[in-house]
């Protein structure tokens, strides 16, 4: 899980695609669990690659949240706390870029609207 997001009185969570693939397709802004330690916390059984570039966001209520047959529930594991940093750095990068590109996208309109008045005569 990357995030929790809630929108108005609903509540989303923002999901990355996990694989224990290593080829060199997805690859950025990855969260990798590679010692056994970590993916022991995280309640995984090879290393995986979470490629959070790739990421859909499901309703908090979604089933494939529900409960397993067995004593362990839906949450199999954690990350612990060097996945967590590693994780949190993805996302402010993500995030940072994510402003830059709004940023960029008002900047273009403004200097459109500036060239709309100049077009029309007015400085």
């Amino acid at each position: 899980m990357l995030d929790l997001i809630r929108r108005e009185d609903e509540r989303f969570v923002e999901l990355a695609y996990g694989t224990s693939s290593r080829g060199a397709a997805n690859r950025g802004y990855e969260v990798i669990v590679k010692q056994a330690a970590s993916r022991k916390a995280a309640g995984l059984d090879r290393p995986t690659r979470f490629v959070c570039a790739r990421r859909v966001m499901v309703h908090a209520n979604h089933p494939g949240f529900a409960g397993q047959n067995d004593d362990r529930g839906p949450l199999i594991g954690r990350p612990d706390a060097p996945l967590i940093a590693r994780m949190n750095a993805v996302r402010a990068r993500m995030q940072a870029e994510a402003d830059i590109a709004a940023w960029r996208r008002a900047e273009r309109r403004q200097e459109r609207a500036r060239w709309a008045r100049e077009d029309r005569g007015f400085l």
